[in-house]
Protein backbone atom coordinates (compact mmCIF):
# COMPACT_ATOMS: atom_id res chain seq x y z
CA UNK A 1 0.00 0.00 0.00
CA UNK A 2 2.78 2.41 0.87
CA UNK A 3 4.23 2.26 -2.68
CA UNK A 4 0.99 3.48 -4.27
CA UNK A 5 0.31 7.14 -5.09
CA UNK A 6 -1.18 9.10 -2.19
CA UNK A 7 -4.50 9.69 -3.95
CA UNK A 8 -4.95 5.97 -4.64
CA UNK A 9 -4.08 5.11 -1.05
CA UNK A 10 -6.67 7.57 0.23
CA UNK A 11 -9.36 6.18 -2.06
CA UNK A 12 -8.71 2.68 -0.73
CA UNK A 13 -8.76 4.11 2.80
CA UNK A 14 -12.20 5.50 1.97
CA UNK A 15 -13.41 2.00 1.08
CA UNK A 16 -11.99 0.68 4.37
CA UNK A 17 -13.72 3.49 6.27
CA UNK A 18 -17.03 2.60 4.59
CA UNK A 19 -16.56 -1.09 5.39
CA UNK A 20 -15.94 -0.24 9.03
CA UNK A 21 -19.07 1.89 9.15
CA UNK A 22 -21.04 -0.87 7.44
CA UNK A 23 -19.85 -3.42 10.02
CA UNK A 24 -21.33 -1.22 12.76
CA UNK A 25 -24.60 -0.67 10.91
CA UNK A 26 -25.01 -4.39 10.23
CA UNK A 27 -24.31 -5.15 13.89
CA UNK A 28 -27.12 -2.85 15.06
CA UNK A 29 -29.63 -4.75 12.90
CA UNK A 30 -28.22 -8.24 13.46
CA UNK A 31 -28.05 -7.91 17.23
CA UNK A 32 -31.83 -7.49 17.39
CA UNK A 33 -32.23 -10.79 15.57
CA UNK A 34 -29.69 -12.40 17.92
CA UNK A 35 -31.68 -11.39 21.01
CA UNK A 36 -35.28 -11.56 19.79
CA UNK A 37 -37.37 -14.21 18.01
CA UNK A 38 -37.34 -13.60 14.26
CA UNK A 39 -41.14 -13.38 14.25
CA UNK A 40 -41.07 -10.08 16.15
CA UNK A 41 -37.49 -8.82 15.75
CA UNK A 42 -38.26 -6.08 13.21
CA UNK A 43 -41.62 -4.94 14.62
CA UNK A 44 -42.34 -2.25 17.22
CA UNK A 45 -43.22 -4.81 19.89
CA UNK A 46 -41.98 -4.64 23.49
CA UNK A 47 -40.46 -7.88 24.80
CA UNK A 48 -40.24 -6.77 28.43
CA UNK A 49 -43.39 -5.64 30.34
CA UNK A 50 -43.23 -1.90 31.03
CA UNK A 51 -40.30 -1.50 28.63
CA UNK A 52 -39.33 2.13 28.16
CA UNK A 53 -37.97 3.68 25.01
CA UNK A 54 -39.03 0.74 22.86
CA UNK A 55 -40.59 2.80 20.09
CA UNK A 56 -37.65 5.24 19.95
CA UNK A 57 -35.08 2.42 19.78
CA UNK A 58 -37.11 0.63 17.11
CA UNK A 59 -37.55 3.83 15.06
CA UNK A 60 -33.81 4.63 15.18
CA UNK A 61 -32.90 1.15 14.03
CA UNK A 62 -35.60 1.00 11.37
CA UNK A 63 -34.93 4.45 9.90
CA UNK A 64 -31.14 4.68 10.08
CA UNK A 65 -29.89 1.09 9.99
CA UNK A 66 -32.42 -1.40 8.62
CA UNK A 67 -31.37 -2.33 5.07
CA UNK A 68 -29.03 0.67 4.92
CA UNK A 69 -25.63 -0.75 5.71
CA UNK A 70 -26.13 -4.13 4.08
CA UNK A 71 -26.66 -2.02 0.94
CA UNK A 72 -23.33 -0.28 1.54
CA UNK A 73 -21.66 -3.65 2.20
CA UNK A 74 -23.04 -5.10 -1.03
CA UNK A 75 -21.92 -2.12 -3.11
CA UNK A 76 -18.44 -2.42 -1.59
CA UNK A 77 -18.31 -6.13 -2.41
CA UNK A 78 -19.07 -5.35 -6.04
CA UNK A 79 -16.44 -2.59 -6.07
CA UNK A 80 -13.88 -4.93 -4.54
CA UNK A 81 -14.66 -7.60 -7.14
CA UNK A 82 -14.11 -5.09 -9.94
CA UNK A 83 -10.79 -3.92 -8.45
CA UNK A 84 -9.59 -7.53 -8.33
CA UNK A 85 -10.46 -8.38 -11.92
CA UNK A 86 -8.96 -5.08 -13.19
CA UNK A 87 -5.68 -5.92 -11.43
CA UNK A 88 -5.75 -9.42 -12.93
CA UNK A 89 -6.47 -8.25 -16.49
CA UNK A 90 -4.51 -10.35 -18.95
CA UNK A 91 -4.46 -13.37 -16.65
CA UNK A 92 -8.14 -14.29 -16.69
CA UNK A 93 -7.64 -18.05 -16.25
CA UNK A 94 -5.63 -17.62 -13.05
CA UNK A 95 -8.09 -15.01 -11.84
CA UNK A 96 -11.09 -17.32 -12.34
CA UNK A 97 -9.41 -20.20 -10.54
CA UNK A 98 -8.38 -18.09 -7.59
CA UNK A 99 -11.67 -16.28 -7.41
CA UNK A 100 -13.70 -19.48 -7.38
CA UNK A 101 -11.53 -20.74 -4.54
CA UNK A 102 -12.06 -17.43 -2.77
CA UNK A 103 -15.83 -17.77 -3.07
CA UNK A 104 -15.77 -21.37 -1.85
CA UNK A 105 -13.91 -20.37 1.31
CA UNK A 106 -16.28 -17.43 1.81
CA UNK A 107 -19.26 -19.78 1.56
CA UNK A 108 -17.69 -22.14 4.10
CA UNK A 109 -17.18 -19.23 6.50
CA UNK A 110 -20.83 -18.34 6.01
CA UNK A 111 -22.11 -21.86 6.66
CA UNK A 112 -20.20 -22.15 9.94
CA UNK A 113 -21.29 -18.64 10.92
CA UNK A 114 -24.95 -19.41 10.25
CA UNK A 115 -25.00 -22.83 11.92
CA UNK A 116 -23.40 -21.79 15.18
CA UNK A 117 -23.75 -18.03 15.65
CA UNK A 118 -26.12 -16.03 13.39
CA UNK A 119 -28.65 -17.73 11.16
CA UNK A 120 -29.37 -14.86 8.72
CA UNK A 121 -25.80 -14.89 7.38
CA UNK A 122 -25.06 -13.04 4.12
CA UNK A 123 -21.71 -14.58 3.20
CA UNK A 124 -23.20 -17.66 1.52
CA UNK A 125 -25.54 -15.41 -0.47
CA UNK A 126 -22.61 -13.19 -1.46
CA UNK A 127 -20.64 -16.21 -2.67
CA UNK A 128 -23.58 -17.44 -4.75
CA UNK A 129 -24.24 -13.98 -6.20
CA UNK A 130 -20.58 -13.48 -7.09
CA UNK A 131 -20.78 -16.61 -9.25
CA UNK A 132 -23.47 -14.87 -11.31
CA UNK A 133 -21.36 -11.69 -11.54
CA UNK A 134 -18.27 -13.52 -12.80
CA UNK A 135 -19.42 -13.92 -16.46
CA UNK A 136 -20.52 -10.25 -16.49
CA UNK A 137 -17.09 -8.81 -15.71
CA UNK A 138 -16.45 -7.96 -19.37
CA UNK A 139 -19.36 -5.51 -19.50
CA UNK A 140 -18.50 -1.84 -19.83
CA UNK A 141 -19.12 0.56 -16.98
CA UNK A 142 -22.23 1.74 -18.83
CA UNK A 143 -23.45 -1.83 -19.29
CA UNK A 144 -22.88 -2.63 -15.61
CA UNK A 145 -24.72 0.53 -14.56
CA UNK A 146 -27.70 -0.12 -16.83
CA UNK A 147 -27.97 -3.77 -15.80
CA UNK A 148 -27.63 -2.90 -12.10
CA UNK A 149 -30.12 -0.02 -12.19
CA UNK A 150 -32.71 -1.99 -14.16
CA UNK A 151 -32.42 -5.00 -11.88
CA UNK A 152 -32.62 -2.82 -8.78
CA UNK A 153 -35.81 -1.14 -10.00
CA UNK A 154 -37.37 -4.54 -10.67
CA UNK A 155 -36.39 -5.86 -7.23
CA UNK A 156 -37.73 -2.74 -5.50
CA UNK A 157 -41.10 -3.30 -7.16
CA UNK A 158 -41.09 -7.06 -6.57
CA UNK A 159 -39.81 -6.71 -3.01
CA UNK A 160 -42.56 -4.21 -2.23
CA UNK A 161 -45.14 -6.69 -3.49
CA UNK A 162 -43.88 -9.76 -1.61
CA UNK A 163 -43.19 -7.77 1.59
CA UNK A 164 -46.63 -6.17 1.74
CA UNK A 165 -48.98 -6.13 4.71
CA UNK A 166 -49.17 -9.04 7.12
CA UNK A 167 -52.55 -10.35 8.09
CA UNK A 168 -54.02 -8.20 10.92
CA UNK A 169 -54.01 -11.22 13.23
CA UNK A 170 -50.23 -11.55 12.74
CA UNK A 171 -49.73 -8.28 14.59
CA UNK A 172 -51.83 -9.49 17.49
CA UNK A 173 -49.87 -12.75 17.50
CA UNK A 174 -46.58 -10.86 17.78
CA UNK A 175 -47.83 -9.14 20.92
CA UNK A 176 -49.19 -12.44 22.26
CA UNK A 177 -45.74 -13.98 21.77
CA UNK A 178 -44.22 -11.31 24.01
CA UNK A 179 -46.85 -12.02 26.68
CA UNK A 180 -46.29 -15.78 26.42
CA UNK A 181 -42.54 -15.36 26.72
CA UNK A 182 -43.01 -13.23 29.82
CA UNK A 183 -45.06 -16.07 31.34
CA UNK A 184 -42.37 -18.62 30.43
CA UNK A 185 -39.74 -16.33 31.94
CA UNK A 186 -41.62 -16.24 35.25
CA UNK A 187 -42.72 -19.88 35.51
CA UNK A 188 -39.95 -21.75 33.72
CA UNK A 189 -42.64 -23.78 31.95
CA UNK A 190 -43.62 -23.76 28.27
CA UNK A 191 -46.88 -25.19 26.96
CA UNK A 192 -47.00 -26.62 23.44
CA UNK A 193 -50.17 -27.73 21.61
CA UNK A 194 -50.26 -31.51 21.55
CA UNK A 195 -50.59 -31.71 17.75
CA UNK A 196 -47.21 -29.96 17.46
CA UNK A 197 -45.44 -32.73 19.40
CA UNK A 198 -47.77 -35.70 18.87
CA UNK A 199 -44.99 -38.10 18.00
CA UNK A 200 -42.93 -37.21 21.07
CA UNK A 201 -45.95 -37.10 23.39
CA UNK A 202 -47.07 -40.59 22.35
CA UNK A 203 -43.63 -42.11 22.71
CA UNK A 204 -43.14 -40.50 26.12
CA UNK A 205 -46.67 -41.53 27.21
CA UNK A 206 -47.40 -37.97 28.27
CA UNK A 207 -50.79 -36.90 29.55
CA UNK A 208 -53.17 -35.34 27.09
CA UNK A 209 -54.45 -32.11 28.63
CA UNK A 210 -56.70 -30.00 26.43
CA UNK A 211 -54.46 -26.96 26.75
CA UNK A 212 -51.38 -28.79 25.50
CA UNK A 213 -48.24 -30.49 26.72
CA UNK A 214 -46.19 -28.74 29.41
CA UNK A 215 -42.40 -28.84 29.51
CA UNK A 216 -40.25 -27.53 32.33
CA UNK A 217 -37.12 -25.76 31.09
CA UNK A 218 -34.70 -26.69 29.71
CA UNK A 219 -37.01 -28.28 27.16
CA UNK A 220 -36.11 -31.70 25.69
CA UNK A 221 -34.46 -31.46 22.29
CA UNK A 222 -36.87 -33.66 20.32
CA UNK A 223 -40.15 -31.77 20.94
CA UNK A 224 -38.35 -28.46 20.49
CA UNK A 225 -37.15 -29.55 17.05
CA UNK A 226 -40.63 -30.81 16.14
CA UNK A 227 -42.08 -27.35 16.78
CA UNK A 228 -39.21 -25.54 15.06
CA UNK A 229 -39.68 -27.78 12.03
CA UNK A 230 -43.36 -26.83 11.72
CA UNK A 231 -45.15 -23.85 10.16
CA UNK A 232 -46.61 -22.18 13.24
CA UNK A 233 -44.81 -18.84 13.65
CA UNK A 234 -46.39 -18.22 17.05
CA UNK A 235 -45.22 -21.52 18.55
CA UNK A 236 -41.83 -21.31 16.84
CA UNK A 237 -41.18 -17.88 18.38
CA UNK A 238 -41.85 -19.26 21.87
CA UNK A 239 -39.53 -22.21 21.31
CA UNK A 240 -36.84 -19.91 19.90
CA UNK A 241 -36.85 -18.08 23.21
CA UNK A 242 -36.68 -21.37 25.11
CA UNK A 243 -33.84 -23.03 23.17
CA UNK A 244 -31.67 -19.95 22.71
CA UNK A 245 -31.92 -18.76 26.31
CA UNK A 246 -32.05 -22.12 28.13
CA UNK A 247 -31.05 -24.81 25.64
CA UNK A 248 -30.74 -27.46 24.45
CA UNK A 249 -27.92 -26.35 22.16
CA UNK A 250 -28.79 -28.97 19.53
CA UNK A 251 -32.27 -27.51 19.06
CA UNK A 252 -30.83 -24.00 18.79
CA UNK A 253 -28.44 -25.22 16.10
CA UNK A 254 -31.34 -26.86 14.27
CA UNK A 255 -33.21 -23.54 14.35
CA UNK A 256 -30.29 -21.74 12.73
CA UNK A 257 -29.66 -24.37 10.06
CA UNK A 258 -33.33 -24.69 9.11
CA UNK A 259 -33.66 -20.89 8.87
CA UNK A 260 -30.61 -20.68 6.61
CA UNK A 261 -32.00 -23.49 4.42
CA UNK A 262 -35.31 -21.64 4.05
CA UNK A 263 -33.44 -18.39 3.32
CA UNK A 264 -31.36 -20.01 0.58
CA UNK A 265 -34.12 -22.13 -0.98
CA UNK A 266 -37.16 -19.86 -0.73
CA UNK A 267 -36.10 -16.22 -0.32
CA UNK A 268 -32.75 -15.98 -2.10
CA UNK A 269 -33.66 -17.26 -5.62
CA UNK A 270 -36.86 -15.18 -5.76
CA UNK A 271 -35.58 -11.88 -4.37
CA UNK A 272 -32.38 -11.60 -2.35
CA UNK A 273 -30.02 -12.93 -5.04
CA UNK A 274 -31.26 -10.37 -7.57
CA UNK A 275 -31.16 -7.39 -5.24
CA UNK A 276 -27.63 -8.33 -4.17
CA UNK A 277 -26.62 -8.81 -7.81
CA UNK A 278 -27.97 -5.36 -8.70
CA UNK A 279 -25.86 -3.77 -5.95
CA UNK A 280 -22.76 -5.76 -6.94
CA UNK A 281 -23.12 -4.51 -10.51
CA UNK A 282 -23.58 -0.89 -9.42
CA UNK A 283 -20.54 -1.07 -7.13
CA UNK A 284 -18.49 -2.54 -9.99
CA UNK A 285 -19.76 0.16 -12.36
CA UNK A 286 -18.52 2.92 -10.03
CA UNK A 287 -14.99 1.47 -10.08
CA UNK A 288 -14.91 0.63 -13.78
CA UNK A 289 -16.14 4.12 -14.71
CA UNK A 290 -13.24 5.63 -12.79
CA UNK A 291 -15.54 7.63 -10.53
CA UNK A 292 -13.23 6.99 -7.58
CA UNK A 293 -10.51 8.86 -9.48
CA UNK A 294 -12.22 12.22 -9.15
CA UNK A 295 -10.28 14.68 -7.01
CA UNK A 296 -12.97 17.38 -7.08
CA UNK A 297 -14.01 18.40 -3.58
CA UNK A 298 -17.09 20.06 -5.07
CA UNK A 299 -18.15 16.81 -6.78
CA UNK A 300 -18.04 14.78 -3.60
CA UNK A 301 -19.70 17.52 -1.53
CA UNK A 302 -22.60 17.80 -3.99
CA UNK A 303 -22.97 14.02 -4.14
CA UNK A 304 -23.04 13.78 -0.35
CA UNK A 305 -25.66 16.54 -0.10
CA UNK A 306 -27.77 14.83 -2.77
CA UNK A 307 -27.54 11.42 -1.11
CA UNK A 308 -28.28 12.59 2.43
CA UNK A 309 -30.72 15.26 1.28
CA UNK A 310 -32.93 12.68 -0.44
CA UNK A 311 -32.15 9.60 1.63
CA UNK A 312 -32.77 10.92 5.14
CA UNK A 313 -36.24 12.42 4.48
CA UNK A 314 -37.30 9.29 2.57
CA UNK A 315 -36.26 6.89 5.31
CA UNK A 316 -37.89 9.01 8.04
CA UNK A 317 -41.13 9.08 6.06
CA UNK A 318 -40.87 5.31 5.48
CA UNK A 319 -40.46 4.56 9.20
CA UNK A 320 -43.25 6.97 10.12
CA UNK A 321 -45.62 5.30 7.64
CA UNK A 322 -44.68 1.87 8.93
CA UNK A 323 -45.22 2.84 12.56
CA UNK A 324 -48.61 4.42 11.82
CA UNK A 325 -49.83 1.52 9.68
CA UNK A 326 -48.42 -1.27 11.86
CA UNK A 327 -51.70 -2.08 13.59
CA UNK A 328 -54.01 -1.44 10.65
CA UNK A 329 -51.68 -2.96 7.99
CA UNK A 330 -53.06 -0.47 5.48
CA UNK A 331 -51.67 0.60 2.08
CA UNK A 332 -48.93 2.85 3.60
CA UNK A 333 -47.08 -0.36 4.52
CA UNK A 334 -46.44 -0.92 0.79
CA UNK A 335 -45.04 2.59 0.40
CA UNK A 336 -42.78 2.18 3.42
CA UNK A 337 -41.06 -0.87 1.88
CA UNK A 338 -40.39 0.92 -1.41
CA UNK A 339 -39.19 4.11 0.29
CA UNK A 340 -36.82 2.15 2.53
CA UNK A 341 -35.26 0.47 -0.51
CA UNK A 342 -34.81 3.75 -2.39
CA UNK A 343 -33.51 5.60 0.68
CA UNK A 344 -30.94 2.83 1.29
CA UNK A 345 -29.32 3.51 -2.07
CA UNK A 346 -29.44 7.29 -1.59
CA UNK A 347 -27.82 7.07 1.85
CA UNK A 348 -25.18 4.68 0.50
CA UNK A 349 -24.38 7.30 -2.16
CA UNK A 350 -24.13 10.01 0.50
CA UNK A 351 -21.94 7.91 2.79
CA UNK A 352 -19.63 6.94 -0.06
CA UNK A 353 -19.16 10.55 -1.14
CA UNK A 354 -18.59 11.67 2.44
CA UNK A 355 -15.97 8.95 2.97
CA UNK A 356 -14.10 9.95 -0.19
CA UNK A 357 -14.31 13.60 0.81
CA UNK A 358 -12.87 12.86 4.25
CA UNK A 359 -10.09 10.56 3.08
CA UNK A 360 -9.02 12.51 -0.01
CA UNK A 361 -9.11 16.03 1.37
CA UNK A 362 -8.81 15.79 5.15
CA UNK A 363 -5.94 14.85 7.46
CA UNK A 364 -6.12 11.56 9.33
CA UNK A 365 -8.47 11.72 12.30
CA UNK A 366 -9.40 9.47 15.17
CA UNK A 367 -12.72 8.44 13.63
CA UNK A 368 -11.14 7.78 10.25
CA UNK A 369 -8.42 5.57 11.75
CA UNK A 370 -10.92 3.75 13.98
CA UNK A 371 -13.38 2.90 11.20
CA UNK A 372 -10.55 2.11 8.80
CA UNK A 373 -9.09 -0.47 11.19
CA UNK A 374 -12.46 -2.23 11.46
CA UNK A 375 -12.86 -2.04 7.68
CA UNK A 376 -9.48 -3.67 7.05
CA UNK A 377 -10.58 -6.58 9.25
CA UNK A 378 -14.23 -6.56 8.14
CA UNK A 379 -14.64 -10.34 7.76
CA UNK A 380 -13.12 -11.04 11.17
CA UNK A 381 -15.27 -8.35 12.76
CA UNK A 382 -18.48 -9.43 11.00
CA UNK A 383 -18.17 -12.99 12.28
CA UNK A 384 -16.50 -11.93 15.53
CA UNK A 385 -19.42 -9.73 16.57
CA UNK A 386 -21.78 -12.67 16.09
CA UNK A 387 -19.55 -14.87 18.26
CA UNK A 388 -19.43 -12.21 20.99
CA UNK A 389 -23.17 -11.54 20.94
CA UNK A 390 -24.03 -15.25 20.92
CA UNK A 391 -21.99 -15.63 24.12
CA UNK A 392 -24.24 -13.02 25.71
CA UNK A 393 -27.52 -14.22 24.21
CA UNK A 394 -27.48 -18.01 24.17
CA UNK A 395 -27.52 -20.79 26.75
CA UNK A 396 -23.81 -21.60 26.34
CA UNK A 397 -23.12 -18.03 27.50
CA UNK A 398 -25.19 -15.65 29.63
CA UNK A 399 -28.52 -16.77 28.15
CA UNK A 400 -30.03 -13.27 27.84
CA UNK A 401 -31.97 -14.00 24.64
CA UNK A 402 -35.38 -12.32 24.95
CA UNK A 403 -34.54 -10.74 28.32
CA UNK A 404 -33.23 -7.33 27.20
CA UNK A 405 -35.14 -4.21 26.18
CA UNK A 406 -34.60 -2.76 22.73
CA UNK A 407 -32.70 0.18 24.22
CA UNK A 408 -30.40 -2.24 26.03
CA UNK A 409 -29.88 -4.19 22.81
CA UNK A 410 -29.02 -0.98 20.95
CA UNK A 411 -26.60 0.02 23.71
CA UNK A 412 -25.00 -3.42 23.65
CA UNK A 413 -24.31 -3.09 19.93
CA UNK A 414 -22.50 0.22 20.55
CA UNK A 415 -20.40 -1.32 23.35
CA UNK A 416 -19.53 -4.29 21.14
CA UNK A 417 -18.43 -2.05 18.28
CA UNK A 418 -16.27 0.16 20.51
CA UNK A 419 -14.52 -3.01 21.70
CA UNK A 420 -14.06 -4.09 18.08
CA UNK A 421 -12.46 -0.76 17.21
CA UNK A 422 -9.96 -1.10 20.07
CA UNK A 423 -9.16 -4.73 19.24
CA UNK A 424 -8.83 -4.02 15.50
CA UNK A 425 -6.39 -1.20 16.05
CA UNK A 426 -4.37 -3.26 18.53
CA UNK A 427 -4.29 -6.24 16.16
CA UNK A 428 -3.25 -4.25 13.08
CA UNK A 429 -0.45 -2.68 15.08
CA UNK A 430 1.10 -6.17 15.24
CA UNK A 431 -0.25 -8.09 12.25
CA UNK A 432 -0.72 -7.42 8.54
CA UNK A 433 -4.41 -8.41 8.39
CA UNK A 434 -7.20 -9.93 10.46
CA UNK A 435 -7.01 -13.66 11.31
CA UNK A 436 -9.92 -14.65 9.07
CA UNK A 437 -8.67 -12.37 6.28
CA UNK A 438 -5.29 -14.14 6.54
CA UNK A 439 -6.91 -17.58 6.39
CA UNK A 440 -9.08 -16.47 3.46
CA UNK A 441 -6.04 -15.16 1.56
CA UNK A 442 -3.95 -18.28 2.20
CA UNK A 443 -6.78 -20.55 1.01
CA UNK A 444 -7.37 -18.39 -2.08
CA UNK A 445 -3.73 -18.46 -3.22
CA UNK A 446 -3.09 -21.92 -1.73
CA UNK A 447 0.08 -20.81 0.05
CA UNK A 448 1.02 -19.42 3.44
CA UNK A 449 1.47 -15.66 3.71
CA UNK A 450 3.36 -13.91 6.50
CA UNK A 451 1.06 -12.77 9.28
CA UNK A 452 3.18 -10.56 11.51
CA UNK A 453 3.73 -6.96 10.55
CA UNK A 454 7.26 -6.07 9.47
CA UNK A 455 7.13 -2.74 11.31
Amino acid sequence: MSTRPAATTRRIEALDLLRGLAVFGILVVNVEQMFLPMFIADGPVAMIPGERGMLAAWAITDALFENKFITVFSLLFGAGFCLQWLRAEGDSRTFRRRYLRRLLVLALFGLVHAAFFYKADVLVIYALTALVVLPMRRLSARGLAIAGTTLLMVTVAWGTFISGPDAPEAIALQRRVADEIDSIRETGVVTVPRHEVTEYAERAALADPEEGVEFRLPMPSRPAILVLDGNNDFEQAKIEYVVFSRGPIGAATFSRVSFLAALLLLYTPFYLLWRTLALFLLGAAVVKAGLLESQSRRTWRRTAVLGFGLGLPLTIVATTLRAQAYDTQGPPIYWSHALHDISSLMLALGLGAAALLVCTHSPAGVLRRALGAVGRTALTNYIGQSVAMSLVATSYGLGLFGDLTRLQILGLSVICFVAQVALSRWWLGRFRMGPLEWLWRCATYWRRFPMRSST
